[in-house]
């Protein structure tokens, strides 16, 4: 269960978009290509913020894991799950008015969404942790026949979200996120670096595959030009990323307050 102590550090004017979970690209009316996101390190990140006394909308995927839900086994006893659902609740009170939520599903929907969100609020910082589809068929009517020996599907590479978020909101704080599969620390650390070039990132959470599946949950903070933070699970990865976010990003508002930039 989340702490029940009320934040308020660096964080407690802070306005920020947290995405989450991972999008659907259809293949046809019922079929989809979509990724093992959960949206649990979202999940965490909302918490995480909320208890340094942020402003939160978290934009996740319809299945994606929520702070504010707990799922019931019927199966298993009830009282102790009641119990942990009332000190989840207890944990949120605090925090109620200063988080709301919107979600996803498909591409097209995280997409349109997220740029209507940009362009009609401000938002101090945003976590971009969605696995969003990197290619994507173009959707049938309908459904394919299931009876055929074999399927092709031709994908296309869909242009980049990330690489649009700067220009939907100029002064955000953008976080974005980097997964490898079994790569070293140091190909790691150069594809973040790589990405927060090209995409604008003022920050990349740089992590690999292979250490979540073992439950080692380490992120790697990569800054063009800035030392590397690294941080490993029992640090509370969440916490201190939320944490170290809200330094750089008060740091840089009165540099950016005096260029002209929308306070």
């Amino acid at each position: 269960i989340p702490g029940t102590t009320p934040g308020g550090g660096s964080g407690g004017k802070m306005r920020v978009l947290i995405t989450a979970g991972g999008t659907r690209a259809y293949i046809d009316e019922i079929r989809w290509l979509g990724n093992v996101s959960s949206g649990r390190f979202g999940a965490e990140l909302a918490w995480a913020a909320l208890r340094q006394g942020a402003s939160v909308l978290h934009f996740h995927s319809e299945r994606a894991v929520s702070p504010v839900e707990k799922k019931i086994n019927i199966s298993a006893p009830l009282e102790p799950q009641w119990e942990e659902a009332q000190a989840l609740a207890t944990a949120f009170a605090p925090h109620r008015s200063r988080y709301r939520e919107r979600t996803f599903l498909s591409l097209e929907s995280y997409q349109e969404k997220l740029e209507e969100i940009l362009r009609t609020e401000h938002f101090d910082v945003i976590f971009l942790a969605a696995a969003v589809s990197d290619y994507a068929p173009v959707a049938q009517t309908g459904k394919i026949p299931s009876d055929r020996e074999h399927l092709t599907i031709e994908l296309d590479r869909v242009p980049k979200t990330i690489d649009r978020v700067k220009s939907w909101a100029p002064s955000i704080y953008q976080v974005g996120f980097k997964l490898l599969v079994g790569s070293s620390r140091e190909e790691l650390l150069a594809a973040a670096e790589k990405s927060a070039l090209h995409n604008g990132s003022d920050c990349i959470v740089a992590n690999d595959l292979v250490d979540l599946r073992e439950s080692r949950h380490t992120i790697h903070l990569v800054r063009p030009g800035q030392p590397t933070e690294t941080y490993q699970p029992e640090s509370d990865p969440a916490e201190r990323l939320v944490e170290r976010v809200f330094h750089w990003a008060t740091e840089r508002q009165p540099a950016m307050a005096s260029n002209g930039a929308r306070p």
